[in-house]
């Protein structure tokens, strides 16, 4: 018992264990006595329940509470201060007694384990089991060990008795231990053995307690008589020792421990249950049960297992199949044996026991067989619990919940299930335990508040949490569970039903009433009550007859059953009951009514204390005057309002009726007071007329004529379109009119057309013709109402006149307007609208319209046009009805025609408008007219409107004065002019010296020479004519030609012969001058043919044009069309040449030599070959020199050798009057390398490869190697070969000695006929070949080939002999001559025949039009994938067999090597390793994951977004080779048709994009290069569901790790904006830094200007580029500036996280990220090479040709920036003009990119095959690359980062120490003998050294493998000596290491 004393008045207290205080005032009372009320001091005594304590002790704390007894729920707070710990006096508190043996008549201390001290807990001894009778009773007040208060007296057991409730309290008898007492020494020599319980079979050390001497002996013997003692162990030391048992001890069972102080003393029995020992051995029915029988996965609970024994070495552990795979494996403690915890969590199943006492591996575990050891292991699930016993209960239930579910529903020693509101991860309200049942008792927890709750379920102590789809309910009436109660007014008498927000959800709610403000919990007080259910909606209250009008409150109950459901008074729900007086209806509206008509009213009730207001049964009705209610008319229910209520019937007699009132459902009827209605009808004259008569649609217009109307509510005026008003368009509501006497539409007009005026005074029940009205048109506004307005008026020409037509009803109203807005504005913007004018009637005059303000802003305007009054304005669209306005500018006039005129001569002119100007119009604002001399438009001559084309413009009376006038030009009907630009009028006078001079004074016959005659004027009536010297103008010339348009005249149309001219002149036709300062010559030149000729006529009057082939005359102009060679510098010719000779291959260069330069261009020159022998002609180009004076000929190609005369032509004509070169063509053809090369034949040399003598440009081999196979030098020969001879088996070492080997050729080894490929480069001058196995005597003839053909390679060849083993080496022979040489000229001969067929074949397909796309086959495919693969050393074969460890460690999933094997990786290693592991881990299907952990790896490392995937990293290199693997059948799907057409249809046209010459080839290169591109990125976004899975996979991957890392949130946003304007400002810099060093580079060259001619002849061109690229920097860095600014604008509104500008910068993020995760890898390296290289990937049937190859470039480079979302910048001006292709597809692309990186699941397709070889190749390539470079992986593996966690830095040590080991015994075991080479020895020393200092300190993780690899021993059958081993547990792929050789070859030929 414990006490607490009160501290203040009026307060409760209890006791609680420490947080539980909240259940004491809730209900849940976890003491065995109340709370108590303290008033002053006193003490509190508290018990607690059993169930609430443990033998160690609960601590409880106080608990007050200061509102116990004003609160339904009171709140008791924990006391921190006050807090004691409780013992229980349970029956096994004490569980060990030490010692449990004394002697007689001794006081014994003892330690009471189990004991709690406290000042409260006693012990004492009984002799009697139950306690019934005690003594010595002992405090054990601060320690366990205590000396017992009495001297044991009795021979026999004493019992141990405890309590914890003081010396007097209840002693309670402890049933596991028990004290005996003995009279002889030595039978209590020993006090405990320690563990007193193990297993059969073990040996474990024992701790023994007592009387020890030295020699003393300790066994133990079944038998209680101790004869034959077993395990025998001596005992030295007191008073305790441990000592290993004597011997295991086999035979279960229970032993007596045997003494004996000396080997020759007697054994004796030790009494001490303590020093007792028990054998056990597991058995298949040991454990009987297990307790709880299920728990939740990954929990680990104590687990109660009946039938376990604990020993030292006791296990269990849980199995679902056999004990070998047994999980969780537990010790079992022999200090807590029972419960146990599980040493780890496990998943879902049902598990057996596996159980061993005497462990020490898995085997030695027991399945056991008993029902009960078995456990399940549950997890929590959406659908764990599927129902709930009560989901609705009223609040204060005391009720039992029951959860039920499926199988795996059971209790669970951390099963709970808690209710929450909302998610499970909201607050918790209640939590609980299904550890013991599926039920809960909600009487023994507090009270629950009223809600609705979510069931969440938990099996691990609620850390996680499952919402199951269940809830429960609880419901407590409020002052709001039933409100808004409708009607809420009801009639005395009656019972109507009620609907209500009753917010109930159980059958027992119920309500009642009670007077206005009286008391819900008054049982009398409440009336009318009525049981309403779970959510009613409707209730029906009993009737309720007050005797006036009265008030009702509405009270609520839950449950009426339950005392603890109070009922509640609900807010503001109040029903009125209703009685009816004579003055409860005080007015009526309408008071006038149409007769015959169901009418609707109004009515306006008395309003007393309480107002009268609509009731369920209210009626209202009307009976004739003086007569009372008895008869009545027209009932009308008024039960939901006074308002708006109709009649149930007609009244169909006019008069005066009065009204009548009931509320009980017209059982009853009172009279009401000066309240009557009238009833009226309607006539055909009611109106007699109605203005106005034209309206708009949509206005509301006030009418007149129909102010003498009577009037109901429901007199109408109407339009009708029937005679008999049948129809109904537009109303009119006669109503009191205003003070203007009109009366307006009831709604702006909805109906179009011409209609009849009808009145109707009954809502148009009858309707009646108005005869004397007029009809009435409505006009609507449609878009295409105006058909044609005025097209063109003037700025500011005001009042100006502006036509309109339009349809029919297009008709002048009083609401009518016009406006005009600018082409694009919206009509709807009052700001938009200009010159808005009224269309009324008044207003408009033979259909045009004064506009009421003039037009001010030039531009094209839309009409408007409205109805309405401008309410709604309908912008026309009929095409053409636009007006501009216009203001005149000084270029609407381009010219006056004619021009010039003379001084008074009437005339008309034309006028020459400005196509492109919009000013440049007539209408009835343009004017034209002639300014004044002084050159401007204030003051004009002659002006004249300009309406209509043709552009003429008439001056009736000519010009006064002579003089230049300008144009002037007004679009404001003549207000004011503008000058027109250069377009001049000119008024002359005519004089003989008006001519000044002539274009040409010499012209040739025949010759077609235009003549300007200068200072002469064109007018209508000029005219000029040549007569010769001597003749007269005067009157007129013979014939003459008009000058009219043009002062040229073209000098054929005068058909002159030779002679001298002079010129006659007219301005007017009639009268002619002698023109004194001009004559012309004409001389003959024509005849001549040549150059020569040319020069000798006419005495140098004449010139030969040489592009022409013409004699010219000699003039003041250019003659020559092309280029001249005038007589000052003489006929060309070309010097004679010496021997020029060239092969039959063509292409050598033949020198053009002549005395003067060769004028330009060069692409005019081509030269004309004709062949000697058979007068064949080709034409081929010429190309140019350094020298000008020298053109080469490039030669063609022929088919035989012999001479050729070669001639130069230019533009198509002979450059000489007859020179010509003599070329020779000889053949290259050799039967041998030998007989190649010879000093005649300089061109010739031999291509190995091809085994052919020729040019090197028909080496085909020669551009693919790192030397060149063609040589014009020497052959390559074989000067011999050692050995000469070896053995059957073959693989002996052949050194081939000689000359000329080239690097970077595959090599065959040709025995006689056969060719072997293992073959080694070592130098120019030596070969290693391997020889094959072969019969011994074989003698074959050795030579080299080139492997891939098959062709000889060398000249010479060396014999080789197989021999015996015990042969002696042949000495090696001298050089001999190859026999193979003889049929070389002939295959030579026949390679030559099929290159030519070839190259006739690829020029056909070149020309046809047609796509030829090469087939996929799978043999192509394979061989396009895999080409020629991987090569390795050959003796690496060896390795194949024991390789398999080693993969082992690549493939592990950490990926520690792989990557560290990648880190350390040489550039031009990277493609060989990353497609070697492609062809590792495809095998296993594992390259996705591979890939994506390069990629995340690549990920975590960059600095910033930006910096991701710009290098060629192994994650790029990785995925380009794999894409290739997998998508080149997409490939060929999606784009191989597109590529082809691209190349042989538009590939000139897009390869000649940037050299286009003019403006039409550089828009058709781009439109073709735009259609390209759009068709492919078309291509590619149609295929999207066909792009490889694999793909979208690899995308998510990137995305995601990108997300992870560069997360896009708002939270993030400051990242971006500085991860954008760093960019931007680094982009900036790298701008200003390019402008700053061109300038720079152009400041060094100020050293360079000098005086000297020769310095700056070679200074202009440097200073040119550099300028030239200093403006293209500076123009970059303006558009880079312009960039800056705006996205700092941007960036800055970015700022704000709920801005537009932050979001659109997010998504913008977004679409970057993408752009990496596709564009990246998609684009970049793997759609844009396949495109830019199609041949690569077997696209195209041959490679592109330089064009074709220009415009794949270009199309990928589009598409690459498409794919960045860049566009082009400054670099490449040329580009920027396809910025708009980039622009329209941006979202696509975006769109296209976030699909493809959305992979909600992957399902990997199967893998690629991988072939044998490849695989292996692979394999090897990777082990020797790793082996190569160990000390760099090692050293990487142990780097270990600031921060690297320890558990990745010891997996990494370890993962160094498992790879140096294990490529250690694969080396030993492949070497020879098992010994490892010197170098290999000391890299793997060097190795292990490395990482047993980096373990520092911790156990090695390997061992040297050998003392010295240099002795080693040879291997025996268990492996090589000095295999290393691992020090840690053996790993698989150590034994793997040590496993045999595998049988049969292995092809180690490199892919």
């Amino acid at each position: 018992m414990t006490e607490a004393t009160s501290t203040g008045p009026q307060r409760y207290v209890g006791f609680a264990p420490v947080g539980k205080c909240d259940g004491l005032g809730s209900g849940f009372n976890l003491l065995s006595t109340t709370t108590a009320l303290l008033t002053g001091s006193q003490p509190y005594t508290f018990a607690p329940k059993a169930e609430d304590c443990s033998a160690s002790g609960v601590v409880f704390e106080a608990c007050l509470s200061n509102d116990h007894t004003i609160s339904a729920s009171p709140i008791y707070v924990g006391q921190t201060g006050a807090r004691v710990t409780v013992a229980c006096p349970l029956v096994n508190a004490i569980t060990e007694l030490q010692p449990s043996t004394f002697l007689n008549s001794t006081q014994p201390t003892l330690k009471l384990v189990g004991a709690v001290p406290s000042p409260e807990t006693f012990v004492a001894l009984s002799l009697d089991r139950d306690c019934s009778s005690v003594f010595g009773k002992t405090n054990v007040i601060s320690t366990t060990t205590v000396a017992i208060n009495v001297v044991i007296a009795r021979l026999q057991p004493h019992y141990i008795c405890y309590s914890t409730s003081g010396i007097s309290g209840t002693f309670v008898p402890q049933t596991l231990v028990e004290l005996k007492v003995t009279s002889d020494p030595v039978e209590s020599s020993l006090v405990s053995i320690s563990p007193r319980i193990i297993g059969a079979g073990t040996q474990p050390s024992l701790e023994v307690t007592g009387d020890i001497s030295s020699t003393s002996q300790l066994g133990f013997d079944i038998s209680p008589d101790c004869a034959a003692p077993v395990a025998v162990t001596a005992i030295t030391t007191a008073p305790t020792t441990t000592t290993p048992l004597g011997a295991p001890i086999l035979s279960p069972g229970k032993y007596f421990a045997c003494f004996r102080n000396d080997t020759g003393d007697l054994w004796t029995k030790q009494i001490a249950s303590e020093a007792r020992l028990e054998v056990v051995a597991a058995q298949p029915a040991s454990i009987a049960t297990v307790s709880p029988s299920a728990f939740g996965a990954s929990t680990t609970p104590e687990l109660q297992i009946s039938g376990l024994v604990a020993t030292p070495d006791t296990y269990f552990a849980l199995t679902t199949s056999t004990c070998d795979a047994a999980v969780a494996l537990t010790e079992v403690s022999a200090a807590t044996p029972s419960p146990v915890m599980l040493a780890s969590g496990v998943g879902v199943g049902m598990y057996s026991i596996c159980y061993s006492t005497n462990y020490t591996t898995l085997a030695d575990m027991i399945l056991q067989s008993s029902p009960g050891a078995t456990v399940k292991v549950v997890e929590a699930t959406t659908t764990s619990i599927t129902a709930v016993s009560h989901p609705s209960l009223p609040f204060g239930s005391e009720a039992t919940l029951t959860f039920s579910g499926g199988a795996d529903l059971v209790p669970t020693p951390l099963g709970a299930v808690r209710l929450v509101v909302g998610a499970c991860s909201g607050t918790e309200v209640v939590t609980f335990s299904l550890s013991s049942s599926l039920s809960v008792d909600l009487g023994a927890i507090p009270e629950i508040l009223e809600n609705t709750y979510t069931v969440c379920y938990s099996v691990d102590g609620v850390s996680s949490l499952a919402q199951v789809g269940q809830t429960v309910s609880f419901y407590k009436a409020t002052f709001l569970s039933a409100t808004d109660f409708v009607p809420s007014n009801i009639g005395a008498s009656t019972s109507p039903r009620l609907q209500t927000t009753a917010a109930f959800n159980l059958p027992t709610a119920s309500l009642a009433l009670v007077p206005y403000n009286g008391d819900c919990t008054s049982a009398s007080q409440r009336v009318a009550t009525v049981v309403v259910g779970a959510s009613p909606g409707a209730v029906t209250f009993p009737p309720i007859t007050p005797a006036q009008t009265a008030a009702y409150d509405v009270c609520a109950n839950e449950d009426p059953s339950v005392s603890r459901s109070p009922w509640m008074k609900q807010s503001g729900a109040t029903i009125v009951v209703h009685t009816a007086a004579t003055g409860s209806i005080t007015s009526i509206s309408p008071t006038v009514a149409a007769k015959g008509q169901i009418k609707q009213f109004s009515f306006v009730p008395a309003t007393p204390v309480i107002s009268i207001v609509p009731t369920p049964f209210a009626y209202i009705a009307f009976s004739a005057q003086q007569i009372d209610c008895t008869q009545r008319v027209g009932a009308i229910n008024v039960s939901e309002s006074f308002t708006s209520v109709f009649m149930d019937d007609v009244i169909s007699t006019t008069g005066t009726y009065q009204v009548c009132f009931s509320v009980d459902n017209q059982v009853t009827w009172t009279q009401q007071s000066g309240v009557s209605l009238d009833i009226i009808e309607a006539t055909q004259a009611s109106v007699a007329s109605l203005t106005p008569t034209v309206v708009g649609f949509g206005t509301t217009p006030r009418f007149s004529g129909l102010d003498q109307l009577r009037v109901t509510s429901d007199s109408f005026v109407f339009l009708s379109t029937a005679s008999d008003c049948s129809t109904t368009a537009e109303t009119i509501p006669v109503v009191v009119p205003d003070g203007n006497n009109t009366m307006p539409a009831s709604a702006p007009l909805s109906n179009a057309g011409e209609f009849f005026v009808c009145y109707t005074v009954d809502n148009f029940q009858t309707r009646v013709l108005q005869t004397s009205a007029t009809k009435i048109n409505i006009i609507q506004a449609q878009a295409t109402s105006i058909t044609s307005v005025t097209p063109v008026i003037g700025a500011n020409h005001a009042s100006v006149q502006v036509a309109f037509a339009g349809v029919a009803d297009f008709l002048p109203s009083d609401d009518s307007r016009v406006a005009f807005v600018l082409s694009g504005a919206s009509c709807s913007s009052p700001a938009a609208r200009r010159g808005e004018t009224l269309y009324s009637p008044s207003n408009v005059v033979g259909g045009k319209v004064a506009l009421a303000t003039a037009m001010t802003v030039p531009g094209l305007y839309e009409v408007c046009y409205t109805v309405d009054d401008g309410a709604s304005w309908v912008q026309q669209t009929t095409t053409g009805v636009v007006m501009r306005v216009i203001a005149p500018t000084s270029e609407d006039v381009l010219s006056i025609a004619p021009g010039t005129v003379s001084v008074g001569v009437p005339i008309t002119f034309d006028i020459g408008l400005n196509a492109t100007s919009v000013s440049a119009v007539p209408s009835p604002s343009s004017y034209i007219a002639i300014g004044d001399t002084s050159g401007n438009c204030s003051t004009v001559l002659a002006p004249a409107a300009l309406t209509a084309l043709p552009a003429k413009y008439s001056v009736a009376s000519g010009f006064t004065d002579p003089g230049m006038y300008p144009v002037c030009w007004s679009t404001d009907g003549g207000s004011t002019y503008e000058v027109q630009g250069d377009v001049e009028l000119e008024v002359v006078l005519t004089s003989n010296t008006t001519v000044t001079a002539l274009s040409v004074s010499r012209i040739g016959e025949g010759e077609a020479t235009p003549i300007e005659l200068v200072g002469a004027v064109s007018t209508p009536k000029t005219l000029a004519a040549f007569i010769p010297m001597g003749q007269s103008c005067k009157p007129s010339p013979p014939s003459s030609v008009a000058l009219t348009s043009s002062t040229i005249i073209p000098s054929l149309s005068l058909g002159l012969t030779p002679g001298v001219y002079k010129l006659c002149y007219s301005t007017d036709a009639s009268v002619w001058t002698e023109q004194i300062l001009v004559q012309l010559e004409v001389v003959s030149c024509l005849p001549a043919t040549t150059c020569s000729g040319c020069h000798a006529r006419e005495s140098g009057k004449c010139t030969w044009c040489q592009g022409d082939s013409t004699c010219r005359a000699i003039n003041t102009a250019p003659v020559c069309t092309q280029q001249v060679l005038n007589a000052t510098v003489g006929c060309p010719t070309l010097e004679p040449s010496t021997d020029l000779a060239g092969s039959l291959a063509g292409r050598t260069p033949i020198p053009m030599v002549s005395q003067f330069d060769f004028p330009t261009p060069i692409e005019a020159y081509t030269c004309e070959f004709t062949l000697t022998d058979s007068s064949s002609v080709f034409v081929t180009n010429a190309s140019s020199t350094a020298d000008p004076k020298v053109i080469n000929c490039i030669s063609g190609s022929v088919s035989e050798a012999g001479r050729a005369s070669v001639v130069l032509k230019f533009l198509g004509q002979p450059y000489t009057d007859g020179s010509v070169v003599l070329f020779r063509y000889y053949d290259c053809a050799a039967s041998s390398c030998d007989a190649c090369f010879s000093s005649s034949k300089p061109e010739c040399g031999y291509c190995f490869g091809d085994a052919f003598c020729g040019t090197q440009f028909e080496c085909t081999e020669g551009a693919t190697t790192v030397s060149p196979l063609w040589s014009q030098d020497a052959c390559s020969e074989i000067s011999n070969i050692n050995p000469v001879s070896g053995s059957p088996d073959g693989g002996d070492l052949i050194t081939v000695t000689g000359t000329n080997f080239a690097e970077g050729v595959n090599y065959g080894c040709v025995f006689s006929t056969t060719q072997y490929n293992e073959s080694t480069w070592n130098s120019q001058t030596e070969v290693v070949c391997t020889s094959p196995p072969a019969d011994v005597g074989s003698v074959f003839q050795f030579s080299l080939s080139y492997r891939d053909t098959g062709l000889p390679y060398t000249t010479g060849s060396a014999v080789y002999t197989v021999v015996g083993a015990d042969a002696a080496p042949s000495p090696s022979p001298s050089f001999v001559t190859s026999p193979l040489a003889i049929g070389g000229g002939v295959l030579i001969l026949c390679i030559l025949a099929i290159v030519i067929a070839v190259v006739i074949l690829l020029v056909t397909r070149r020309g046809n039009d047609g796509v030829e796309v090469p087939k996929l086959t799978p043999a192509l495919l394979r061989e396009t994938i895999f080409g020629k693969g991987l090569s390795n050393p050959q003796d690496a074969r060896t390795f194949l067999a024991h390789i398999g460890p080693f993969m082992d460690i690549l493939k592990e999933e950490n990926r520690q090597a792989i990557f560290a094997v990648c880190d350390v990786t040489q550039a031009t290693e990277a493609d060989d390793i990353s497609k070697a592991m492609i062809y590792v881990f495809e095998r296993d299907n594992h390259t996705v994951a591979v890939l994506s952990a390069f990629v995340r790896k690549e990920i975590k490392a960059a600095i910033s977004q930006s910096t991701m995937f710009r290098t060629n990293s192994f994650a790029t290199k990785m995925f380009k080779a794999y894409s290739k693997m997998v998508g080149l059948p997409y490939l060929h799907a999606t784009l191989a048709v597109l590529i082809n057409r691209i190349m042989v249809q538009e590939g000139e046209n897009i390869g000649s994009f940037r050299s286009a010459a003019g403006a039409t080839d550089a828009n058709r290169s781009k439109f073709t290069l735009l259609t390209s591109c759009q068709k492919i990125f078309n291509a590619i976004v149609r295929s999207e569901k066909n792009i490889p899975v694999q793909f979208r996979q690899i995308f998510a991957v990137v995305r995601e790790c990108i997300r992870e890392e560069f997360p896009i949130k708002m939270e993030n946003l400051a990242a971006v904006v500085s991860s954008q304007m760093l960019n931007g400002l680094h982009s900036t810099r790298e701008a200003y830094e390019e402008g700053v060093d061109s300038f720079q580079n152009l400041e060094f060259m100020d050293e360079h200007v000098t005086d000297d001619l020769e310095q700056l002849k070679h200074v202009i061109a440097p200073v040119q580029s550099l300028v030239q690229t200093f403006a293209s920097t500076v123009q970059t860095l303006s558009v880079q500036l312009k960039k800056m600014m705006t996205a700092c604008e941007s960036l800055e509104g970015a700022l704000d996280p709920t801005s537009p500008a932050a979001r659109r910068l997010l998504e913008e993020h977004t679409n970057s990220q993408n752009s990496i995760a596709v564009g990246g890898f998609f684009f970049l390296r793997f759609l844009v090479p396949a495109i830019t290289a199609p041949e690569s990937y077997v696209l195209v049937s041959e490679a592109p040709l330089p064009d074709e190859r220009r415009a794949l470039i270009m199309v990928g480079k589009v598409l690459q920036n498409l794919s960045n979302n860049k566009e082009f910048g400054g670099k490449e001006q040329h580009m920027q003009q396809l910025n708009d292709f980039i622009f329209s597809n941006k979202n696509e692309v975006n769109a296209l990119f976030e699909r493809l990186c959305k992979m909600d699941v992957f399902v990997a397709p199967p893998p690629v095959e991988i072939p044998k070889k490849h695989f292996e190749a692979a394999q090897l390539k990777l082990f020797l690359h790793t082996k190569r470079n160990l000390l760099k992986v090692v050293n990487d593996l142990l780097e270990s980062k600031e921060g690297t966690p320890a558990d990745i830095v010891s997996l990494r040590q370890q993962t160094a120490g498992n790879l140096v080991a294990t490529i250690e015994s694969i080396v030993s075991r492949c070497s020879p003998g098992g010994s490892l080479s010197p170098e290999d020895a000391s890299l793997f020393d060097q190795a292990r050294t490395r990482v047993i200092s980096a373990m520092s300190g911790a156990r090695s993780v390997v061992q040297g493998a050998a003392a010295s690899s240099s002795s080693s021993s040879s291997s025996d059958d268990n492996g090589p000596p000095g295999t290393p081993e691992t020090l840690v547990n053996p790993s698989p792929l150590s034994q793997a290491a040590h496993g045999t050789d595998a049988d049969g070859g292995i092809e180690l030929t490199a892919l």
